[in-house]
């Protein structure tokens, strides 16, 4: 009877696949799981459900950081001259990063943008500007950020800073685009 069971979900299953019905991430999941068990059908429902191995990786890198979690971390991991702006997540991950924060530093009287990892790690980058009343402080993704800034002669502008890991290297880019 148990045997009956299982063949009858099984083909419920393959037919759902089979018409395309969106089978989202948790399901392919426990597909992947059926294969504990039973190693051929689950390979055979899995290529007929289009597994993205690259959406499964994402998810499992990390969850989505809150702006508060972001913010605690950068508390503990900057110095005592460091002033947090604003920061938001970085929703896709990018170079391992789970948050990028505007801050600035009274000691040297920079703006800063620090890519931050899970552990608190973080990359920075200076610009010698003031901030605008507003920053309109934005991740675009793929490492790219802008915010908006004002000039020491009152003229604002935005500032945009990619940044990137190359093997070893981190590379940052900025770029000053008038409003």
């Amino acid at each position: 009877m148990k045997k009956r069971i299982a063949i009858i979900t099984l083909v419920l299953g393959l037919i759902v696949v089979a018409w395309g019905i969106h089978v989202n991430l948790r399901d392919k999941a426990a597909i992947g799981i059926i294969g504990g068990a039973d190693g051929p059908t689950a390979i055979f429902i899995s290529k007929d459900a289009d597994v993205d191995f690259n959406e499964m990786k994402e998810e499992s890198v990390g969850k989505e950081w809150t702006t508060q979690e972001i913010a605690e971390l950068f508390k503990i991991k900057a110095d005592a001259d460091c002033t947090l702006v604003t920061c938001t997540g970085m929703f896709d991950f990018a170079y391992d990063r789970v948050g990028v924060i505007l801050y600035t530093d009274s000691k040297e009287g920079y703006i800063h943008v620090a890519f931050m990892g899970a552990e608190g790690n973080m990359q920075h980058c200076g610009v010698e500007a003031e901030l605008a009343d507003s920053p309109e402080f934005t991740y675009w993704g793929n490492g790219e950020v802008t915010f908006k800034v004002c000039s020491k002669d009152g003229t604002s502008y935005t500032q945009k800073i990619s940044f990137s890991v190359d093997e070893e290297r981190v590379n940052f880019v900025s770029e000053a685009i008038e409003d």
